[in-house]
Protein backbone atom coordinates (compact mmCIF):
# COMPACT_ATOMS: atom_id res chain seq x y z
CA UNK A 1 0.00 0.00 0.00
CA UNK A 2 1.53 3.17 -1.16
CA UNK A 3 0.27 6.51 0.68
CA UNK A 4 -0.56 9.24 -2.10
CA UNK A 5 -2.16 12.20 -0.47
CA UNK A 6 -4.03 14.28 2.08
CA UNK A 7 -6.44 17.14 2.98
CA UNK A 8 -8.28 18.75 5.47
CA UNK A 9 -12.27 18.90 4.25
CA UNK A 10 -15.23 20.72 5.83
CA UNK A 11 -18.81 20.66 6.27
CA UNK A 12 -21.06 22.92 7.51
CA UNK A 13 -23.80 21.28 9.57
CA UNK A 14 -27.64 22.98 11.21
CA UNK A 15 -27.49 26.12 8.59
CA UNK A 16 -24.06 27.17 10.18
CA UNK A 17 -24.34 26.63 14.10
CA UNK A 18 -21.76 24.40 13.61
CA UNK A 19 -18.49 23.47 11.35
CA UNK A 20 -17.18 20.24 11.15
CA UNK A 21 -13.35 19.23 9.85
CA UNK A 22 -11.73 15.83 9.30
CA UNK A 23 -8.30 14.94 7.31
CA UNK A 24 -8.55 12.83 4.73
CA UNK A 25 -5.72 10.15 3.71
CA UNK A 26 -5.24 8.29 0.58
CA UNK A 27 -3.75 5.59 -0.55
CA UNK A 28 -3.23 3.15 -3.41
CA UNK A 29 -2.82 -0.84 -3.56
CA UNK A 30 -3.23 -3.08 -6.20
CA UNK A 31 -6.97 -3.11 -5.91
CA UNK A 32 -6.95 0.76 -6.46
CA UNK A 33 -7.40 3.58 -4.15
CA UNK A 34 -8.44 3.69 -0.69
CA UNK A 35 -9.00 6.01 1.84
CA UNK A 36 -8.68 6.34 5.99
CA UNK A 37 -10.26 9.57 7.76
CA UNK A 38 -9.56 11.31 11.11
CA UNK A 39 -12.17 11.73 13.12
CA UNK A 40 -14.53 14.95 13.06
CA UNK A 41 -13.76 18.35 15.24
CA UNK A 42 -15.91 21.04 15.66
CA UNK A 43 -14.39 24.33 15.00
CA UNK A 44 -13.82 26.50 17.64
CA UNK A 45 -13.68 23.55 20.62
CA UNK A 46 -11.11 22.57 22.56
CA UNK A 47 -9.47 19.80 20.73
CA UNK A 48 -9.87 21.45 17.01
CA UNK A 49 -6.44 22.29 17.40
CA UNK A 50 -5.38 18.49 17.43
CA UNK A 51 -6.57 18.59 13.83
CA UNK A 52 -3.75 20.01 11.89
CA UNK A 53 -1.36 18.98 14.59
CA UNK A 54 -2.04 15.47 14.78
CA UNK A 55 -2.74 15.13 11.12
CA UNK A 56 0.90 17.08 10.21
CA UNK A 57 2.56 14.08 12.51
CA UNK A 58 0.40 11.49 10.77
CA UNK A 59 1.29 12.68 7.05
CA UNK A 60 5.40 12.46 7.89
CA UNK A 61 4.57 8.83 9.55
CA UNK A 62 2.58 7.75 6.98
CA UNK A 63 5.21 9.37 4.50
CA UNK A 64 8.17 7.28 6.41
CA UNK A 65 6.33 4.04 5.67
CA UNK A 66 4.08 3.80 8.43
CA UNK A 67 0.78 1.44 8.38
CA UNK A 68 -2.35 3.40 8.45
CA UNK A 69 -3.72 0.83 10.86
CA UNK A 70 -1.05 2.17 12.93
CA UNK A 71 -1.31 5.81 13.12
CA UNK A 72 -4.70 6.03 12.74
CA UNK A 73 -4.99 5.75 16.50
CA UNK A 74 -2.83 8.95 16.91
CA UNK A 75 -5.34 11.36 16.91
CA UNK A 76 -6.19 12.70 20.09
CA UNK A 77 -9.76 13.96 21.41
CA UNK A 78 -11.32 15.19 24.42
CA UNK A 79 -13.99 13.25 25.09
Amino acid sequence: MKFESWRINRSIVDDGDEVWEWAEFYFRDDEGLLEGKSPVYVVGASDHHCLMEDTLKVVHQLRDGEKWETVCRNFRQSW
